[in-house]
């Protein structure tokens, strides 16, 4: 056999032996979609069952709190994102959270409040705050496989007459996981929401450890709110929110020991960012860059830096009722919820505030580094503790407000009752 005959032989030996393993793996393909088809037709969409379980606020079984929990400790519901119920209606299903419709109401018109830390460890903290949380049936938690258990219940009114139907539920670190969270909330009806969160100040000379910021707003240096609204659109607080943690802050002052508490409250605009190492603390490559913004924004009288309020302020605005649809520009098809816009008006009590169908968010951030990123643990516990005490009775100055706004002043029993063995 010649050179060049040799050569043509080994070169279709090569291309038949290609052609096998090609064939071979499109033979492969073809089975492994088939098996794919046969899954997904044979599987059916599943609402997960409750259980009864009792965790402790330490993570220890107790009858303190009734709790529901996804089967299998499976931490999303299965199936469509919505469940018809027999009728017409059908109810949003979320996947993240283990909660329904019928827990978001309260309050009469308005719905639950709910206050939202980063961590389930705060959250379970703020719920051991609630009335006859160590009481059998006190506090009910829907439990949340990824950590986002929700935990509802009552407070005292500011004049201890009457209760106020509360939530609390953590919502990670970072606005992706704020977007989630609340937005299956007001999905569900939630209307009222509080961020309780940690923060760095930016004025150091003014602004230490253990002091408490109330956000009036929140610069948008962060990706997640671009996907609902232009860069230029600004992160604003609920003014009815600030104004209720505004007069909480000064019965909270009036209530501390002759009024002399270490903890000083400021009202202002804050900062909310994607990275806390490189943007605060300066790491990576474009260490230059982070120095020159975060200067810029102290001289701007940026009061503290964090990482969700932006995206919560954003939110607010997307969801408020009247905000898409015919009455409004926003997306999809609109709430179906007339327009909450409304001259101000002057109440009995001489507040003022929006109507129920509004979404309002406000944060209380406690401090927790100054001329350090991070203060003790000790100081950082007495700076979150000041935060959530100022959120209580923030929720209770709004309640107030808005019952002096015509909303029904609701004093009996939570609806929220016990899990049934």
């Amino acid at each position: 056999m010649s050179n060049t005959e040799s050569a043509s032989f080994r070169l279709a030996l090569a291309g038949g032996a290609a052609l096998a393993l090609c064939m071979t793996s499109v033979y492969r393909q073809q089975q492994e979609i088939g098996k794919l088809k046969k899954l997904i037709t044979s599987s059916k969409p599943q609402r997960l069952q409750p259980t009864r379980q009792s965790p402790q606020l330490d993570g220890t079984s107790s009858n303190s709190f009734a709790t529901t929990n996804g089967a299998q400790g499976q931490d999303f519901n299965q199936g469509s994102t919505e469940q018809d119920h027999g009728s017409n209606a059908k109810e949003f299903v979320p996947h993240h959270i283990s909660a329904t419709s019928a827990d978001m109401e309260g309050n009469g018109d308005v719905g639950r409040y709910f206050l939202l830390p980063g961590s389930n460890g705060r959250a379970r903290v703020i719920a051991d705050m609630f009335e006859h949380a160590n009481a059998k049936g006190g506090v009910v938690v829907r439990k949340s496989g990824r950590g986002h258990d929700v935990y509802l219940g009552t407070v005292k009114t500011a004049d201890g007459a009457g209760i106020v139907d509360v939530g609390v539920v953590a919502t990670g670190m970072g606005c992706p996981s704020v977007d989630i969270v609340v937005t299956e909330l007001i999905k569900l009806g939630a209307k009222r929401f509080i961020r309780v969160g940690t923060a760095g100040s930016l004025q150091p000379h003014t602004i230490r450890v253990g002091d408490v910021v109330i956000a009036s707003a929140a610069v948008r240096d962060e990706g997640t709110s671009r996907h609902y609204a232009p860069i230029e659109f600004p992160a604003i607080a609920a003014p009815t929110m600030v104004q209720a943690l505004q007069q909480a802050a000064r019965d909270v002052r009036q209530e501390s020991t002759n009024g002399n508490s270490s903890n000083n409250t400021y009202c202002g605009v804050v900062h909310t960012k994607d990275s806390l190492y490189a943007r605060e603390f300066g790491e990576g490559a474009m260490v230059q860059g982070h120095e020159t913004y975060m200067h810029g924004l102290k001289c701007m009288g940026v009061l503290a830096s964090e990482m969700e309020a932006a995206h919560l302020f954003t939110l607010a605005h997307t969801h408020a009722c009247g905000n898409s649809g015919d009455g409004g520009t926003g997306s999809g098809s609109g709430t179906g919820n007339p327009s909450t816009l409304a001259p101000i008006t002057a109440n009995e009590n001489g507040t003022a505030s929006v109507g129920p169908g509004a979404v309002l968010c406000g944060a209380v951030l406690g401090i927790v580094g100054d001329d350090a990123p991070f203060a003790d643990k000790s100081k950082q516990a007495s700076a979150v503790q000041a935060a959530i005490a100022l959120a209580l009775q923030g929720l209770r100055v709004l309640h107030s407000m808005e019952c002096g706004h015509g909303h029904e002043n609701k004093t009996k029993a939570s609806r929220i009752a016990p899990v049934a063995p």
